[in-house]
């Protein structure tokens, strides 16, 4: 869509800067808005020689990037604080490597039309820099099924549950926040089924080691649904059944390598070690708290199986 006809089609953002200042002149001539005028250039020319490198936002540099400031430094700042009140600083940094990428080629679909939130093109920003870790995380997954309508499995890393999370509203596969993934592989059995024919995608979760813990169901957009409306055959639903019987099968969290597993145990150990009573050391008075901890969660990794 052209410049042109985006201007016709959304005649409420066709405003000068001039229009807007001057609505809060009262008079019919508009002959007080030159004092506005006055203190906005004011203000800018204060900001001269700071706002590039002090007030600007680490995440708006290549957006910054995009104006010469030795040319119309004043042009520039208004533009920026504009544009800083109508986006969020992440996202249209994102937007700006998004584009980027599409220009190159890079990005899996090009039609910014399909596009409706600032999450879908951070994801395919992730997607088009990690193109080549994600080939690789083919293996981190337990396939339980895998036939002519049905992918299932059990991720077994974060990137894993980002790649066959792919377009799904769920936690597990949030791409900066992979401790929603860790936490749910920990403690309990977390299968993503993937519908081959219709595209649909599924999380089955239980929670804890008891089968009577409740098996939940959530659909792509994480709404916790019944197992009957994902519209799974019968027989295949009886596979998910049996994988997510904690008391046949393992946790995600068994499934991790070793470094994975040390990582993440580290973690929640420390979390869960209660704050010591301290010795007094009545000579000296001193005790050294970072050793007792260093040594409180050695004692439990090494008891780890």
């Amino acid at each position: 869509m052209g410049l042109k006809r985006l201007k016709k089609e959304n005649d409420f953002l066709n405003l000068s800067l001039i229009e807007i200042i001057s609505s809060i002149d009262p008079s019919k001539t508009k002959k007080y808005t030159q004092f506005l005028v006055k203190m906005i250039k004011k203000d800018m020319k204060s900001r001269l020689g700071t706002q590039k490198y002090d007030e600007l936002n680490p995440h708006w540099e290549k957006v910054s990037s995009k104006f010469d400031w030795e040319k119309n430094q004043m042009k520039s700042i208004i533009t920026l604080q504009l544009l800083k009140h109508l986006f969020p600083y992440d996202g249209i940094t994102n937007f700006v490597t998004f584009c980027e990428f599409s220009e190159k080629k890079m990005i899996n679909d090009n039609d910014i039309s399909k596009y409706s939130t600032w999450e879908k093109i951070q994801s395919e920003n992730y997607f088009a820099q990690n193109k080549e870790e994600l080939k690789k995380c083919k293996k981190d997954v337990k396939i339980i099924l895998d036939n002519e309508n049905y992918f299932i499995l059990k991720p077994l890393s974060h990137l894993s549950s980002v790649k066959y999370g792919y377009n799904t509203k769920w936690c597990t596969a949030a791409l900066n926040d992979p401790d929603y993934f860790y936490n749910h592989s920990y403690d309990g059995i977390l299968i993503y089924v993937i519908d081959k024919i219709t595209n649909k995608k599924f999380a089955f979760y239980r929670k804890g080691i008891f089968k009577n813990s409740g098996l939940q169901v959530y659909n792509s957009e994480d709404e916790r649904i019944d197992s009957y409306q994902t519209g799974i055959p019968r027989d295949v639903l009886e596979i998910l059944f049996k994988e997510t019987d904690p008391i046949y099968n393992k946790n995600n969290f068994e499934y991790f390598n070793d470094d994975q597993k040390k990582k993440i145990a580290n973690s929640r150990l420390l979390e869960e070690i209660p704050a010591p009573i301290i010795p007094i050391n009545r000579h000296n008075n001193t005790f050294n708290y970072e050793d007792f901890l260093t040594q409180s969660n050695d004692n439990l990794l090494n008891e780890l199986p």
